[in-house]
């Protein structure tokens, strides 16, 4: 195992060679890394998937060893950022075939910041319905392995999009939503997608408890989420229905409300829906939140959770 800062990734390296290793990002909250463990299971699966032998007690050391603040286990009001952890499966002699013996390599970066988005408003934002489709692989669906090339394409769609939008939309058009192959929405970008789904009989622009969570299910592709894990676990202790399905278009344009969900950037609330052919200007689909509470006490949940987390 080597650890190495970003300035000394061997040439033969795998994770640049061919994208053989998997990354998690943490968001660190007054010195806590948050939900640390669930990004820690998330990257132990991915490692032993693509055959990287890791153990979790080698990766809790190297934290240890490069974030020193960790070692102290107190809480520090000074101390907030993300953490980036990626681990390939280190150098390797040409060919996809790995090495007999292996030799992963982890990479820590850290980058500071002030409070993080985790903790910040549910400020609506815009999103663009993305003419990339995910591509159906199970054996890689939902881990956060190191290749991004859809996600590459996609932001750079994003970005076009945003140098013809109207300077107020360039502000709040900050992600897009994927579908695959078949049509079925999955995710955003960087984000996990949880609808608000009116029950039976009940009204598309709600004012009460009368919905159910829906989140597209991450067995073909797509990154099952951290914060997509923290949330519907809140949600169903506070008592509401989780559901994970397939969710085409309609029961898109049925949601009361969509959600999107990042550790990085917190729980955001969808307001317009915008299609990546430039020529349409109108937004495809449109929520509206003055009435609705839902999503408001789920993020009340998360800021709950998270001081639970920080003491």
């Amino acid at each position: 195992m080597s650890h190495l800062s970003q300035s000394q990734v061997s040439v033969s390296d795998r994770g640049l060679l061919y994208g053989h290793g998997a990354f998690e990002t943490v968001t660190v909250h007054k010195g806590v890394p948050l939900f640390l463990d669930y990004h820690l299971d998330r990257l132990c699966d991915a490692l032993n998937r693509l055959f990287i032998p890791l153990s979790r007690e080698c990766l809790n050391a190297a934290l240890l060893s490069e974030l020193p603040f960790l070692a102290s286990g107190t809480v520090s009001d000074t101390v907030s950022g993300i953490v980036k952890i990626i681990v390939t499966a280190g150098q390797g002699e040409r060919g996809y075939s790995p090495p007999s013996v292996m030799h992963p390599s982890i990479i820590v970066q850290w980058f500071p910041s002030s409070a993080p988005a985790l903790m910040r408003s549910l400020d609506p934002i815009s999103v663009l319905l993305s003419s990339v489709r995910l591509a159906d692989q199970p054996m890689l669906a939902g881990m956060k392995h190191l290749n991004r090339l859809e996600q590459v394409m996609a932001a750079a769609e994003l970005g076009r999009f945003q140098s013809e939008a109207q300077s107020g939309l360039k502000d709040e058009l900050t992600e897009g939503v994927l579908r695959d192959q078949n049509g079925f929405i999955i995710e955003g970008i960087m984000s996990n997608i949880i609808l608000l789904e009116p029950l039976k009989g009940a009204n598309r622009t709600i004012e009460n408890d009368a919905v159910q969570l829906v989140t597209p299910k991450l067995d073909r592709c797509g990154v099952s989420g951290v914060l997509r894990r923290v949330l519907l676990e809140e949600a169903e202790q506070i008592g509401y229905n989780v559901v994970e399905t397939d969710v085409d278009w309609q029961r898109l344009e049925a949601a009361s409300a969509l959600l999107m969900t990042n550790v990085s950037q917190g729980m955001r609330r969808v307001a317009r829906m915008f299609s990546a052919d430039i020529t349409k200007r109108a937004p495809l689909l449109e929520w509206r939140y003055d009435k609705e509470e839902v999503s408001h006490r789920l993020w009340q949940q998360l800021q709950q959770r998270i001081q639970r987390e920080c003491t």
